[in-house]
């Protein structure tokens, strides 16, 4: 049990697939030592993601887990 989940926004598709690689998913897994459930792939993370008509903005959703 346990794990940390959140979202990453951007304007685009890939600089949300970006933002999530370069900002969140190194510091997660060396800070806290947690490890991706999803999405796993940067193909996976395109399927997920989903547009927030809103902010303008894509939105993907990420978990971690021990």
């Amino acid at each position: 049990m346990g794990g940390l989940g959140g979202e990453v926004r951007a304007p685009t598709q890939d600089e949300a697939w970006a933002k999530f690689e370069s900002e969140i998913r190194a510091q997660i897994e060396e800070r806290f030592g947690l490890f991706l459930d999803a999405p796993l792939t940067r193909e996976a993370a395109y399927r997920k993601m989903w547009r927030d008509e809103e902010s303008n903005s894509w939105v993907l959703d990420y978990h971690f887990s021990k």
